[in-house]
């Protein structure tokens, strides 16, 4: 990767961590963040999958603002990694660990790979935590 992506990719990751710590007080059952990319580090290609503990609490945020935040939140760390978007719904995405358990038997690699696409895992390890993503 070239310095500048380089650079732009850890202050996204920075960015991202942030957010996260200050996203999980404020919404019941949110568990983690993962950051995808297509390709180079365009704007328009990142995506971060907010990851839920189980379908109800991810029904609750998307019902009760919760989600409003997570996308406010995402725009914001975008911002502060000085990348634009146009249309911050198409960056942000939702999950939850029940479902992957569900229907890819806990495998959160495959599952990602499935529904986002050719994006591919940032170098964000930290954001994992219980997720299996090797």
């Amino acid at each position: 990767m070239h310095s500048e992506q380089q650079e732009t990719a850890d202050r996204l990751i920075a960015a991202l961590k942030r957010t996260l710590d200050i996203a999980r007080p404020e919404v019941p059952g949110l568990v983690t963040l993962v950051p995808l990319a297509e390709g180079y580090l365009d704007p328009a290609g990142i995506h971060v999958v907010w990851i839920f503990d189980d379908r109800a609490n991810l029904a609750n945020a998307l019902e009760s603002g919760g989600a409003r935040l997570l996308y406010q939140l995402t725009a914001t760390a975008l911002r502060e990694a000085r990348m634009q978007v146009d249309s911050i719904e198409v960056n942000v995405h939702f999950d939850s660990e029940e479902d992957c358990e569900l229907d890819n038997q806990g495998n959160w690699q495959s599952r990602l790979s499935i529904r986002h696409y050719p994006a591919r895992e940032i170098e964000a390890s930290e954001f994992t935590g219980s997720l299996q993503l090797s």
